[in-house]
């Protein structure tokens, strides 16, 4: 690892070649996704190219190669956000944001952007999933409001009425 990187510093700052530079640390990188400081110079170098294609499937065999956690936790964060915000592809940005989900079911951020992201693709039956996990970790009063906006949901955009009547019954008891 410490070979690729010295290498990818020489292809950098004296063969002025940020591709080739790229493609050594990627190398480190894959070798070891723990190693922070390979990951941050793998970015930094994405971001001077505009690599952002290349640098998520440097990622994806990050997450496949760690048995760390916390790891892939990192490394599906910087994932979503780079379909999200760098790609603009928001249907792998929500693959991503799920995958992070099963990570830690009780963590909201993940839920918070599926649930954008689910309404910006019109992706209804994953709307009502994210709602539904986001309602085993609400808390009372916002778990009403959540079955109230399942129930909205099925009915305005399934014309599931049956659906609609079930979910505004739930959000009722939780909320009288």
């Amino acid at each position: 690892v410490t070979i690729l990187r010295g290498t990818a510093q020489l292809w950098e700052t004296r063969g002025g070649d940020e591709l080739r530079a790229f493609a050594a640390i990627g190398a480190a990188f894959d070798l070891v996704p723990e190693d922070e400081e390979t990951r941050a110079e793998l970015t930094r170098l994405a971001e001077i190219l505009g690599a952002w294609e290349e640098l998520s499937v440097h990622y994806e065999r990050g997450i496949g190669q760690t048995t760390d956690d916390v790891t892939k936790r990192e490394l599906l964060v910087q994932i979503a956000r780079i379909y999200d915000t760098k790609i603009d592809d928001p249907r792998r940005a929500l693959d991503a944001y799920r995958r992070l989900s099963e990570l830690d079911p009780t963590d909201p951020e993940p839920l918070e952007a599926m649930d954008t992201l689910a309404v910006l693709l019109a992706d209804w039956p994953t709307l009502i999933s994210v709602l539904e996990k986001k309602s085993e970790i609400a808390s009372d009063d916002e778990n009403a409001s959540i079955w109230r906006r399942i129930a909205e949901t099925k009915m305005d955009m399934l014309d599931d009425q049956n659906g609609a009547i079930a979910a505004y019954e739930r959000a009722l008891e939780l909320s009288p």
